[in-house]
């Protein structure tokens, strides 16, 4: 059996990675808000936002679909609801990873390890029947949100730069990282992956 050191231990552990994925999602909840508002602006429903992640991104996706952009490139549609699409799978998976309640229990092949099983408690998320990939959701639930983030903020600089001409936007670099293809530099940004 563990002892109560190593609980404690394997608890700050879960509680530092569910941590990390809240602070993930607030990051990519910021991001999507920002192209919310900037969409609407400047009418006032700038200022009554969507109560939720799931529906501002919804709202988006709309707003994008009616948007008349005569000059957007080809593939600018695309584009975008790949990463609002991503957007809604990281959140969705946030969402399993921050609303599971996490228990410890023994392991029955290791009596002194401690294995910290999900529960679901919301009967809208899908049962955790697979023990190790739902443990380790924290982490890669975390790396999405951030990739999402970056996704949905090339949205907000491409249409800025359509609509405005903003100097100093290389649409297809902005395309290539609303599609996803870019990988993250150890919190240093993102470098684009040529097409």
């Amino acid at each position: 059996m563990p002892s109560d050191e190593q609980v404690q231990a394997q608890a700050d552990e879960l509680s530092l990675r569910i941590g990390r994925v809240v602070r993930a999602g607030v990051v990519l909840e910021h991001s999507v808000r920002k192209l919310f508002v900037m969409l609407v602006a400047p009418t006032p429903a700038m200022f009554v936002q969507p109560a939720s992640v799931g529906s501002c991104l919804r709202q988006c996706r709309d707003m994008l679909k009616q948007a008349l952009i005569p000059n957007a490139p080809e593939g600018w549609a695309n584009a975008w609801d790949t990463a609002l699409t991503a957007a809604t799978t990281s959140t969705r998976d946030r969402n399993v990873v921050v609303h599971h309640l996490w228990l410890g229990e023994i392991d029955p092949d290791n009596p002194d390890v401690l294995v910290w099983q999900p529960h679901t408690v919301r009967p809208f998320l899908a049962p955790a029947d697979d023990v190790a990939r739902v443990r380790d959701a924290a982490v890669a639930a975390g790396h999405s949100l951030h990739r999402a983030r970056y996704q949905v903020d090339a949205i907000t600089t491409g249409y800025l730069h359509l609509q405005w001409n903003t100097p100093d936007v290389d649409m297809d670099e902005t395309l290539a990282i609303m599609r996803g293809r870019f990988t993250e530099l150890d919190g240093r940004g993102i470098e684009v992956i040529a097409s």
